[in-house]
């Protein structure tokens, strides 16, 4: 059996928390761009509206450590509302290497409990 690393993530709570609905949404702003007609001497201002992912997927500021020095960035995860994830480690049992589970943090740095894995859903990885 090989040593390796088993990088396992978010349950899938901590999923639901910052899946978001997928879409593209308005900000109420938009960007002005001059046209410019390459056949007349006419241009023409147009608003691009702007837009934003529902949730932004960042690098966090978090960090895990596996087996060989290799290490594994964590996001940030920042909701419409403004809410902001942080992925953090919440445990790192053994078998045949590291397997690494993660959580959410909020901005106070406080895990969000209904983030974490149960030890039921860890034992099932091992």
């Amino acid at each position: 059996m090989s040593r390796q690393d088993q990088f396992v993530g978010l349950s899938s709570r901590a999923q639901e928390l910052i899946r978001g609905c997928g879409k593209k949404h308005y900000t109420g702003k938009a960007d002005q761009y001059e046209v410019v007609s390459q056949r007349c001497s006419d241009s023409l201002w147009i608003d691009i509206p702007e837009v934003v992912d529902c949730v932004k997927v960042e690098t966090g500021l978090n960090y895990v450590s596996g087996m060989f020095d290799k290490e594994y960035q964590l996001k940030q995860h920042t909701l419409r509302s403004g809410t902001v994830y942080q992925e953090t480690t919440q445990a790192v049992p053994w078998s045949s290497g590291p397997v690494i589970f993660t959580c959410l943090e909020d901005e106070d740095r406080t895990v969000v409990q209904n983030s974490m894995w149960t030890e039921e859903e860890m034992e099932a990885y091992l």
